[in-house]
């Protein structure tokens, strides 16, 4: 008991190597003790400790349930082995709703939408009844393989359940729709929601952005109750991309004024209207403070290159 203590106290406090010697000194563990080393291990994303767990596991004879089950499933995917994952998924005697929408969500998260959708038909088959997690990650999954038709079934579910007033399902759902290329469907859904947060309005901002509506993107990032630095990047690279290169620059100035850092993308997008507009004094300032931020930089040389040429 006490060895199961000092265990656990071990893997919270990240001293894996001690707790694994441990848990090599007991022959079998219990449900609670193994589920703090695979949390651990999650949280570490160390691979090779958390199948350590697992052969202890099997060796030892301990049958796990199904929530220690979930938690392995859990603890592959943060370690991004989808395989893995699914081994262990498929060998599960008995599955919950969380261990449907952890594996679920593995795949979407991972560029696996079509088994995300596909995992998510056999859930409906085996009559487990999806929570508000699992939709957003199916509609997740919808946006990025572009299934509109099984975004619009997921829609009627969601209405049928009495989930129409999640926030967080409606930012999914206009996220789908947006990224499916309906964005006056995207509008409805978020005209009709009841409360949202920064993720719808970003949602139907990238939309607009994504089929050239600047004026409509300008208009609702105008109303915006809040921004950040999501918001501002969409509009910036919304202008870039459709050649609004002089309100690319102006909003990615407005935006230091305001002291908001830039990330990647937004350094990126005013990287190239600085090309376009042959602006290259901006654009040297704007790969110095790339540079000072550690932002990866290969990809921009070539838009100094063109600023160079056409200055």
């Amino acid at each position: 008991m006490a060895h199961a203590e000092n265990l656990r106290t071990l893997a919270k406090q990240g001293y894996m190597k001690e707790a694994m010697q441990l848990l090599y000194a007991m022959n079998q563990s219990d449900s609670y003790t193994y589920a703090s080393l695979l949390e651990a291990c999650a949280r570490s994303k160390s691979m090779a400790l958390g199948t350590q767990v697992h052969k202890h596991m099997k060796k030892s004879g301990f049958q796990p349930d199904v929530i220690l089950q979930t938690k392995l499933v859990g603890m592959y995917l943060k370690c991004r082995n989808l395989d893995y994952a699914r081994q262990v998924f498929d060998e599960m005697p008995e599955r919950n709703v969380v261990s449907w929408t952890a594996m679920i969500a593995g795949y979407a998260q991972q560029g696996e939408e079509e088994k995300a959708l596909e995992l998510f038909s056999q859930m409906q088959q085996a009559g487990t009844i999806a929570d508000g997690i699992t939709l957003s990650n199916v509609l997740r999954a919808c946006a990025g393989a572009e299934a509109l038709e099984q975004g619009k079934q997921v829609q009627a579910y969601i209405v049928k359940a009495g989930l129409g007033s999640d926030v967080i399902l409606g930012s999914a759902l206009v996220d789908m729709y947006a990224k499916t290329g309906c964005i006056d469907k995207a509008r409805h859904v978020f005209d009709e929601m009841p409360h949202r947060d920064v993720i719808s309005w970003n949602g139907i901002i990238a939309g607009y952005a994504k089929c050239g509506r600047m004026e409509d993107a300008q208009k609702v990032f105008d109303e915006m109750p809040e921004r950040n630095v999501i918001s501002w990047t969409s509009m910036i690279s919304g202008y870039a991309q459709h050649d609004y290169c002089e309100e690319a620059l102006t909003l990615f100035c407005k935006m230091q004024a305001l002291k908001i850092r830039p990330d990647e993308v937004a350094y990126a997008s005013i990287l190239r209207a600085c090309a376009s507009l042959s602006a290259l004094e901006q654009g040297k300032q704007v790969h110095a403070q790339d540079m000072a931020s550690m932002v990866s930089l290969k990809r921009h040389y070539s838009f100094l290159n063109r600023c160079s040429r056409r200055a």
